[in-house]
């Protein structure tokens, strides 16, 4: 199933499932957060041209070396009894 497909879907159901992206979507997340900051009224000419090139770098380097991710409760919580 396509992530255009799957958001779709998700957007036309009642809940809300949150899940970690994964690599295959960093292309879609790039456009997403693109669209946001022109949603919210930024100028496309104040948006580098490279774009698309640097957040989904950013989105790569988080997920290595920042451990951007959600983190599962179960998990969570067995670390806090730990």
């Amino acid at each position: 199933m396509s992530s255009e497909k799957l958001l779709e879907i998700m957007l036309t159901e009642k809940h809300i499932t949150i899940r970690e992206a994964t690599s295959k979507e960093d292309l879609l997340i790039a456009k997403h957060s693109y669209q946001m900051w022109l949603d919210i009224g930024v100028d496309e000419s104040n948006l580098l041209l490279d774009w698309q090139n640097v957040t989904v770098k950013f989105i790569e380097e988080a997920r290595r070396d920042l451990f951007y991710k959600i983190r599962n409760e179960t998990q969570h919580c067995h670390e806090r009894t730990k």
